[in-house]
């Protein structure tokens, strides 16, 4: 063996030298470089956290009285909070659903968990329950007085939450406003409402609302309204031909 053969520096040691240990003989510009680098860390976090995404904004329902009023939030340790008088009667997180988990994944997003986007959510016209229609079919009907959400929907509820679903469908798809016309046009599919036909047959029409571009080829505009009207019909065996969903921008 080579009595004179140096060890490598352990990583341990590396790191240290490479940031200023206090130890003896440690150089006041490693002792520089280390406040720098901890500062720059510092700079990078704040900065973060300045451009962080702002939480998607809550769902607020109120009962037909306002006796309740709910919030449907993105935390997850509150995904849900029902008021009544100001005082919280209860809150559910969103694994208190019961909702599959593989759903979660789905829902992530920047600004918060979305469980609760485009979904139908009312209070029961005798305000005893509270139920919400999520956007891809799922129904979370919370009981007001033993304060217990479950995903079965209770029989004698069908008929006031059907009802609820239409009003609100053909609401979205006279509105003014194009991503609640989408939305209207999705649902319409999905519950298979017959009675939006026409409607949807006028959607088919619908002004182009957005544009994308894809690497250097040209500037295409987007007729997202009138695909999910056109899928809405499909759904409902209607075929409707000719409809233009996107084309160059001129």
């Amino acid at each position: 063996m080579n009595s004179n053969h140096q060890p490598a520096l352990n990583n341990r040691t590396d790191v240290r030298l490479q940031f200023g240990s206090q130890r003896p003989g440690a150089s006041k510009a490693a002792r520089s470089m280390k406040a720098g680098y901890i500062a720059l860390l510092a700079a990078t976090f704040l900065a973060h956290i300045a451009s962080a995404t702002p939480p998607w904004p809550p769902q607020i329902v109120a009962s037909p009285t306002s006796n309740y009023v709910a919030w449907l939030q993105s935390s997850l340790s509150e995904s849900l909070v029902i008021r009544s008088n100001a005082t919280v009667l209860c809150s559910f997180a969103y694994k208190d659903f019961g909702i599959p988990e593989r759903s979660t994944i789905d829902l992530m997003s920047t600004a918060g968990l979305l469980w609760y986007r485009d979904s139908i959510s009312f209070f029961d016209k005798a305000e005893r329950h509270l139920v919400m229609r999520l956007r891809w079919g799922r129904f979370v009907v919370v009981d007001l007085a033993t304060r217990n959400p479950s995903l079965d929907m209770a029989p004698e509820l069908r008929r006031e939450i059907d009802e609820a679903v239409r009003q609100q469908i053909l609401t979205w798809l006279k509105s003014a406003d194009a991503h609640e016309r989408e939305k209207g046009a999705r649902y319409a599919g999905d519950v298979k409402l017959h009675e939006a036909i026409p409607r949807l047959r006028e959607l088919a029409a619908d002004p182009p609302k957005g544009d994308y571009k894809d690497g250097d080829a040209p500037w295409v505009k987007s007729y997202w309204v009138r695909k999910a009207a056109l899928n809405a019909l499909k759904e409902m065996n209607m075929e409707v031909k000719g409809v233009v969903l996107e084309e160059p921008e001129q």
